[in-house]
C-alpha cells in the first residue's frame, strides 16, 4: 500500500507542501527495504516526483526533526533524498540557518572514513552561508575539504 502511494504521489510534482514533504521522508526511515528504495526512486533529486521542503516562516518542528533523524542516524536511501533538498534552499531560508541541520550536515562532512555519500553532503553543505556556523560556515569547510594539503 505505502508503494502504491508513493508512486501516485509522484503525479502531485511540485504541489506536496511540508507536510507532505515530511510524510514522504518519514516513509525513508520505514524499516522495509523496499518502501525505502521506493521514496528514493521517486524523490532522489526530484527527478520523478517533488518534495518541497519550503514552509511558512518558521519549519514545522517534526520536519526539521525528520531530516535531522535522516542525516543524522538515516539510511542511504533517506539521504539520497533529503541531501539534494538541502542542496536546493535559498540563503534566505529558515532552512539555511537551522542549527540542528547545520549540525547534522556538518557532521556527515567530518566522518571518517567518509561516508560514500560525501559528494552530496558537500554539496548540501555549499548551499549553507558561510555565517550560519562557527567558527566558520558550512560553505566555507566544504570548500576547505577541497584544498589540498601542504605537508611540512
Amino acid at each position: 500500500m505505502k508503494i502504491e502511494v508513493l508512486k501516485a504521489g509522484s503525479t502531485l510534482s511540485g504541489a506536496g507542501d511540508a507536510k507532505f514533504a515530511l510524510a514522504a521522508l518519514k516513509l525513508t526511515l520505514d524499516p522495509d527495504r523496499q518502501v525505502r528504495d521506493t521514496v528514493r526512486y521517486v524523490y532522489e533529486n526530484n527527478q520523478r516526483g517533488v518534495l518541497n521542503l519550503a514552509s511558512p516562516p518558521v519549519p514545522d518542528p517534526e520536519l526539521v526533526k525528520t531530516v535531522v533523524d535522516i542525516l543524522n542516524h538515516g539510511t542511504p536511501e533517506g539521504q539520497a533524498v533529503v541531501l539534494p533538498l538541502l542542496s536546493e534552499v535559498p540563503n534566505d531560508s529558515p532552512w539555511a540557518h537551522n542549527p540542528e541541520v547545520l549540525a547534522a550536515v556538518k557532521s556527515l562532512l567530518e566522518q571518517q572514513p567518509r561516508p560514500q555519500n560525501y559528494a552530496e553532503a558537500l554539496n548540501a553543505a555549499s548551499s549553507f552561508p558561510t555565517s550560519s556556523a562557527p567558527p566558520y560556515g558550512l560553505r566555507s569547510s566544504a570548500s576547505s575539504t577541497l584544498r589540498p594539503q601542504r605537508r611540512l
